[in-house]
């Protein structure tokens, strides 16, 4: 929309000389701005449903992964989103359009043709607006003081941190080229001082473009930061949880879930199979508890679980106890869930009645958001009647190569038996595989996102073409080589993109930070390592540089092939 009012800068300055008012020309701009607003949603709507066919695979997938077999053969589209997106597309555009549109209009007549007015005015409210920008990101910071926020709260404390950074980009950018100057100096000369400072005299322009790639590149950085985290603290956790060489199990309906028991004649044939040096059993099921329904999981691997389970609290001696005394522990989901911890007891429904369980140990588990009850199989059977195995781990000998016995286990389970027989190796990639392809999704909406800022760049530099090519022109009269004019404009656009670049990072560490102790916590009572990639912060500033001289090409040629009579002629 600035693009769009600048395009007509001398028409609107010529129609205010012959009497239209500035209501007039207000109206004018947001009435286009209406039918430009609806025709991109209409289309944005379009594009939306053909996404959505896309990402529906990908989401089938990950439903098939994690919970249970699902088949989808045709979209759905329901009025409510539809909806939304109309008053999204028309609302954004709207927004868009006012300051373009009111500055057009409020501006004097003799003044229409001329930036320095209002360039002189954001340079007096840099400091306010630098101060309005840090009290909102304090304001989202405070959100997360409020106990029990929830997950509102923390995407709240994420919206108000984005837009008070966004606020203090214009500052920042002074003060960044400022530091870039000298550099380009000594590295491009003239050209390159007059480039920085080209950034910095066109802040009303420049800011808004920087911040449109500064809120994607972050949002990518933190999401990606998100993931890198959840990937390396999933893998470490596996790496502990999977000690065994072969993992059985039958099929179940849920597939985060064992909800299926593996036969009593399977298991025993299981135990006496040649290369086998040792086993142990898990059984699951839901039991009712002070908190109503709950998953209870049994090992009976005693006080060597303890090289299993990674714990976040735990007693002192608690795995001597819990191999022969009446203690359970709870995975930090559940912990989270219902608000219970260590010191505290849980009352269980078994078969000689409802019993009071002390937790004694509270161990992090990645395999389920709702959360589990963990005991030792020995007091299981005290209470309960149940003599079920869901699930077998397998020690090889030291004569046995673990893919030998796999292939043999699974010779031996035909015809008794369907089951699952994995090896250590073989789980922990397809937990991986799973893993990646669950976050599939984002990719696909942190690369829109990187798209939508290309286009905001690329429409800032149109902008300022048409602004500047009064000033361009009389830099060609005075000796300025077309190759020159390319170079002044590349190298800032360059400029651009690393200073979008250094800004990103912090911001978008500030978002994987909220994202990964905050959101994440909120949704699944799930604690993750915070793992910054060094490679994905430069991918970062690549990706900021990349796109900001893709964007600068076309009005980099455009304004090297400018006619300078034409630019300076007048009316």
């Amino acid at each position: 929309m600035t693009f769009s009012v600048v395009q007509r800068l001398p028409l609107i300055g010529r129609l205010r000389a012959l009497g239209v008012t500035k209501s007039e020309v207000l109206s004018m701009i947001l009435k286009e701005a209406v039918l430009i607003g609806l025709i991109g949603t209409i289309l944005g709507i379009m594009a939306g449903i053909g996404l959505a066919q896309f990402l529906l695979g990908l989401v089938t997938q990950s439903i098939n992964d994690l919970y249970f077999v699902l088949s989808v053969q045709e979209l759905t589209i329901e009025l409510v989103p539809v909806l939304k997106a109309v008053t999204l597309g028309l609302g954004a555009t709207l927004m868009a359009a006012f300051w373009p549109a009111r500055e057009a209009a409020e501006t004097e007549v003799s003044t229409v043709l001329r930036r320095s007015s209002s360039e002189s005015r954001l340079a007096q409210r840099l400091p306010s607006l630098a101060l309005t920008g840090l009290a909102i990101g304090l304001a989202g910071g405070g959100i997360l003081l409020f106990p029990n926020g929830g997950i509102i709260a923390g995407y709240s404390s994420l919206l108000f941190v984005i837009i008070g950074f966004s606020l203090l980009i214009p500052a920042l950018i002074v003060g960044l080229s400022a530091l870039i100057r000298p550099i380009l100096g000594a590295l491009n000369g003239l050209i390159g001082k007059m480039s920085v400072r080209g950034v910095v005299t066109e802040l009303s322009r420049t800011s808004v473009a920087v911040a449109a790639l500064v809120v994607a590149v972050a949002a990518s950085v933190g999401v990606g930061v998100m993931v890198d985290s959840f990937r390396v603290t999933v893998v470490s956790w596996l790496e502990s949880q999977l000690q065994a060489d072969i993992y059985v199990q039958p099929p179940s309906a849920v597939a985060r879930k064992v909800d299926a028991q593996l036969q009593a004649e399977l298991v025993q044939i299981f135990k006496e199979t040649e290369g086998i040096a040792g086993v142990h059993s898990v059984f699951s099921e839901d039991v009712m508890t002070t908190f109503g329904s709950s998953n209870l999981v049994t090992t009976s691997l005693g006080a060597k679980a303890s090289e299993s389970y990674q714990t976040k609290e735990i007693q002192d001696g608690y795995w001597e106890q819990f191999a022969q005394e009446k203690v359970i522990m709870i995975s930090e989901a559940y912990a989270y869930r219902f608000g219970i911890g260590i010191g505290d007891s849980l009352g269980i429904m078994t078969d000689k009645g409802m019993q009071s369980f002390p937790i004694q140990a509270i161990y992090f588990d990645y395999a389920s958001d709702i959360g589990t009850i963990t005991m030792n199989r020995s007091l299981y059977d005290r209470y309960f009647d149940n003599r079920a195995i869901s699930g077998l781990a397998l020690y090889a000998d030291d004569q046995t190569k673990v893919d030998v016995l796999v292939n043999r286990l699974r010779d031996k389970a035909v015809g008794v038996q369907e089951v699952f027989i994995r090896s250590n190796k073989g789980l922990r990639e397809a937990s991986i595989e799973i893993f990646d392809r669950t976050f599939t999704v984002t990719v696909v909406l942190r690369l829109l996102a990187v798209v939508v800022a290309f286009v905001g760049i690329l429409s800032s530099l149109m902008a300022l073409q048409l602004e500047r090519a009064r000033e361009h022109a009389v830099l060609r009269a005075n000796g300025m080589t077309p190759g020159q004019l390319w170079n002044y404009v590349i190298t800032q656009t360059g400029v651009m993109g690393v200073i979008s670049g250094v800004l990103s990072i912090p911001l978008g560490l500030l978002i994987s930070y909220v994202l990964v102790y905050v959101i994440n916590l909120r949704s699944f009572g799930w604690t993750l390592e915070f793992i910054v990639s060094p490679s994905l912060l430069i991918q970062a500033l690549g990706l900021a540089v990349g796109a900001a001289l893709l964007a600068g090409i076309y009005p980099s040629w455009k304004m090297a092939r400018a006619n300078p009579a034409d630019a300076l002629r007048s009316e």
